[in-house]
């Protein structure tokens, strides 16, 4: 008999320039499945198998999940209120969507850079992004299109990130 088990994870947050900002906390996703394999820094989830092979799932970094009610892995970040408006890269994790039993061996690595917008408890939000698969053949221009003005990184998901100061330019 299969193991499944419900996981809670967040994820990073995009705005089209036409939606209004309603963001006031993370959301909290829930996915069903049976875990197949955890490395060292993600799970991989199976939500429907084919003769005993992953057909489709997730690979979700194991910062992303949420281990107890509402507590999420956190980060601090020697950003402030100050560097809002500053020009920022930061370098995230994403989660990937798999399907076909095509399996990644990792998660995504990202490089979102725009305008420093705000600093939560949780989150850095960054206005006007570009977003780029770090380690992907072929990267093709913005991730997802010229439409997003804001997106929302969980800070436990940010490797890391370089502010660029605007005096310097």
């Amino acid at each position: 008999m299969k193991n499944i088990v419900a996981i809670k994870y967040i994820d990073a947050l995009y705005y089209k320039k036409y939606e209004k900002l309603k963001f006031t906390e993370l959301t909290t996703h829930v996915a069903m499945g049976e875990v197949i394999s955890i490395s060292d820094d993600h799970l991989t989830l199976s939500f429907v198998n084919k003769n005993g092979i992953p057909e489709k799932g997730l690979l979700i970094p194991k910062n992303a999940l949420i281990f107890e009610k509402d507590t999420l892995i956190s980060k601090k970040f020697n950003l402030s209120d100050s560097h809002i408006g500053f020009d920022i890269g930061v370098f995230w994790n994403d989660l990937v969507y798999f399907q076909n039993g095509k399996i990644p061996r990792q998660c995504t690595h990202m490089y979102s850079e725009g305008k420093l917008f705000s600093v939560t408890n949780n989150t850095l939000i960054i206005k006007n992004p570009e977003t780029i698969k770090v380690r992907e053949k072929n990267v093709a221009g913005n991730h997802l299109g010229r439409e997003i003005s804001l997106v929302i990184i969980p800070k436990s998901l940010i490797a890391n990130f370089e502010l660029y100061d605007k005096k310097l330019q």
